[in-house]
């Protein structure tokens, strides 16, 4: 199974996560987080794993709704660890 690294915005998981110390007004509207997205899918998480300082997502995905990838399994690496908090993060439960 090929396993693709990808740092991702999952349907319209808010997409501004990358600002450290606030965000836009903008960025609570679905139009900004879909202009901004790198990628966009529908599917369930089916495994976590966490390490000290990041965690390991494995998604199935179920559908692509924008710039989709040759795989329906990704996996998303998220800087939340059980050692280590980052709230601009999303957090993925299963």
């Amino acid at each position: 199974m090929q396993k693709i690294f990808v740092l991702t915005i999952f349907l319209f998981l808010i997409a501004a996560t990358n600002a450290h110390a606030s965000f836009t007004s903008e960025a609570g509207m679905i139009s900004y987080q879909i202009n901004d997205s790198d990628r966009i899918a529908v599917g369930n998480v089916t495994n976590i794993q966490e390490h000290l300082k990041y965690s390991v997502v494995t998604i199935k995905v179920d559908e692509w709704l924008m710039r989709p990838l040759p795989s329906n399994e990704i996996e998303v690496i998220s800087e939340i660890g059980s050692m280590s908090i980052n709230n601009n993060e999303p957090r993925f439960y299963w």
